[in-house]
């Protein structure tokens, strides 16, 4: 298994690297240029290079640095380059991610419905002390 660690300091964020350059999918690049991103953070612009090559990353820096769009940058460039030709029973997930918080499962929801929107992945966010035949219905759906 390919493996790479590193940590960011607030005082790279000043750094930046087109989207272009990493020649993402047409689908991710469309959503990126709508959501307003132009360039990376230090962190996409270290990590995304070997992430989206298939390379496992820990990432460890300040809120705000840009880890949540690129670990989904990664995971959604997988999906669209891999496509899958048999059909998944309902309610079995392509990715399944975990957040410690409610507020977290949220943040990463909104952001993984902004960059996919122009894919056919449906993102479902299931969360404690929400009703749960609810939950439970939105997961026996395609995700």
């Amino acid at each position: 298994m390919k493996f790479m660690k590193n940590t960011f300091s607030a005082s790279e964020e000043n750094e930046a690297n087109d989207f272009e350059l990493l020649d993402l999918p047409e689908e991710l690049s469309d959503a990126i240029d709508e959501l307003g991103f132009t360039s990376c953070t230090p962190v996409q612009k270290e990590v995304l290079p070997h992430s989206i090559d298939g390379t496992d990353i820990i990432a460890q820096a300040q809120t705000g640095t840009g880890k949540t769009a690129a670990f989904l940058i990664s995971m959604i460039t997988y999906h669209i380059e891999n496509p899958e030709f048999d059909t998944r029973k309902a309610g079995t997930p392509f990715a399944l991610i975990i957040a410690p918080t409610r507020e977290l499962v949220m943040q990463i929801t909104n952001d993984a419905e902004g960059l996919s929107t122009h894919t056919d992945i449906s993102i479902v966010s299931i969360v404690g002390g929400i009703d749960y035949e609810k939950q439970k219905k939105r997961m026996q759906s395609p995700v």
